[in-house]
């Protein structure tokens, strides 16, 4: 399995290159690390662009999936549910060790490991692309000429010396985008619908995996928005609502949602999640899934990212590998 993840990301990568890349031979080297929480960095070393991925995201994706599809009361019209054992409530981890031993909450119906599978995969896909959008989009270049700086990492990265947390949090925005609009530009791909069997049907398992990410690190948000800005990364369930709207607007643009049915079809994601992760660990919604100061602040701190966007859009554009950047 190692090997072909590696593979389906090189493979996604250089076709990038050859398609956008001004340098369409760019050469770009992409590993496992031996680590167990959920992390990943990009950097760019001379001439050649460097993805690396801690063990532990595999895991720690593997192991959530897993334990939703085995759960004989979740996601019911997947499979056969009553193939399924009954298990007592538990924390899902970010943060697995062993690499080796079998996972005791893999789903046992075939159709059901299957659907896991897929869901590990797409939100796997969304991480890699989030480390590739940074250095596809020059982040990594213009960290190397700005701050001398070579490396980005998902956890640490405010450490940087001179490199502020409002830049930090907005290349964080334009990676996170590049990785949404990657996702969601394949779901009218015959791949993806040979599985599920519809484009609205794969909708609903990326954006599903996507909230998901997210949702494994939901917490308690203090402080203000300046107090925000001096975080590695905009709060979670922050980056959760600005990626959704955004998957929401490529799905109406491509005519795979419709206006009148968003309501009913983002409920449905949120509703399977919510439920999800409540019936596996006894933990009920986060407060800040709904909390009014949440959109308040989400606001406040959207419109800081994408002022300051504007400003370091046209250094990026000096750049980047190829491809045209966000607005």
């Amino acid at each position: 399995m190692w090997e072909q993840l590696l593979r389906r990301c090189h493979d996604r990568a250089t076709h990038r290159y050859k398609a956008q890349c001004q340098n369409p031979n760019r050469k770009i080297e992409i590993g496992f690390i031996a680590a167990p929480q959920l992390n990943a960095w990009a950097a760019t070393w001379e001439d050649t662009d460097l993805i690396g991925i801690n063990v532990g995201t595999y895991l720690v994706l593997c192991d959530l999936f897993d334990r939703m599809l085995g759960h004989p009361n979740l996601f019911p019209k997947i499979g056969n549910p009553r193939a399924e054992t009954l298990r007592e409530i538990a924390e899902i981890k970010t943060s697995i060790e062993n690499a080796t031993k079998k996972n005791p909450f893999a789903p046992q119906d075939a159709e059901r490991a299957k659907y896991a599978g897929q869901l590990m995969l797409l939100a796997f896909d969304f991480l890699f692309q989030h480390e590739f959008g940074h250095i596809f989009n020059g982040h990594t270049d213009w960290l190397n000429q700005t701050l001398g700086f070579c490396v980005l990492a998902e956890v640490g990265a405010s450490a940087i010396p001179g490199l502020s947390g409002l830049d930090l949090q907005t290349l964080e925005m334009d990676a996170d985008s590049f990785a949404t609009l990657d996702g969601f530009s394949r779901l009218n791909l015959a791949s993806y619908n040979g599985f599920f069997g519809s484009a609205n049907d794969a909708a609903f398992a990326l954006l599903l995996s996507h909230y998901c990410v997210w949702r494994l690190f939901a917490e308690h948000v203090d402080g203000d928005v300046d107090a925000i800005l001096s975080e590695d990364h905009p709060p979670a369930v922050y980056r959760q609502r600005f990626n959704i709207s955004y998957a929401i607007d490529l799905l109406l643009r491509d005519g795979i949602w419709t206006e009148n049915a968003v309501g009913e079809q983002l409920s449905a994601v949120v509703f399977a999640a919510e439920v999800a992760f409540k019936t596996l660990t006894g933990v009920p919604i986060a407060r800040e899934i709904n909390a009014p100061d949440t959109y308040e602040k989400g606001g406040d701190l959207l419109g800081r990212l994408t002022e300051n966007w504007k400003l370091l859009r046209p250094q990026l554009d000096l750049v980047k590998r190829g491809g045209v950047l966000a607005p």
